[in-house]
């Protein structure tokens, strides 16, 4: 009798174990709507998390372009001040105009922008109809190349993050143009 009583004991327990088990797994059943509700939680914490992320990249990569523009500007000034004193390019002015080009080629890539393979026009639609220095001197050439970093800076300073100028690209690339011609002379 003791061991019919233990072998029914043993299968009471057996019995409300696997009940215990089937009820556990009816709760962690991934189709039931409470656990769905949970499941989606942490997926949207990642999602929002990899969004912010993007946004701080993106403000970032904005913020260097600008001080990018900024360092091609305070460049561009030190060269019109070394040619003003000397009226002539020296190894370091050279140096400073490479640098220009590397700058201003770095934020004409970030704003999607490529070369226009179009020839370089030393003369503003301004500066044709008055009698002013010829187009070909070194003073006109950096005197241009300055205002048209100084419209690329404004650019990028009016543009936001989401934008593209076209403005910015066309000033970008005319102030790779000169910079690469005031190197080869």
């Amino acid at each position: 009798m003791i061991h019919v009583l233990c072998s029914l004991l043993v299968l009471l327990i057996s019995y409300a174990g696997g009940a215990l088990t089937a009820s556990a797994q009816i709760v962690a059943d991934p189709t039931a709507p409470s656990d769905e509700r949970n499941r989606e939680a942490p997926a949207r914490t990642v999602r929002d998390l990899l969004t912010n992320r993007q946004i701080s990249q993106q403000r970032k990569e904005h913020e260097a372009m600008l001080q990018r523009g900024q360092e091609a500007l305070k460049l561009v000034e030190k060269l019109t001040d070394s040619v003003d004193e000397k009226t002539v390019l020296s190894a370091q002015d050279k140096k400073h105009l490479a640098d220009l080009e590397k700058l201003v080629s770095r934020i004409r890539r970030d704003l999607g922008g490529s070369d226009d393979r179009q020839p370089l026009n030393l003369r503003s639609a301004d500066e044709e109809d008055e009698d002013g220095p010829e187009s070909n001197s070194l003073m006109a050439a950096l005197h241009f190349m300055k205002s048209k970093t100084v419209m690329l800076v404004d650019e990028l300073s009016r543009s936001s993050r989401f934008s593209v100028s076209a403005v910015a690209i066309q000033s970008s690339n005319t102030v790779i143009k000169l910079a690469r011609y005031l190197r080869g002379r």
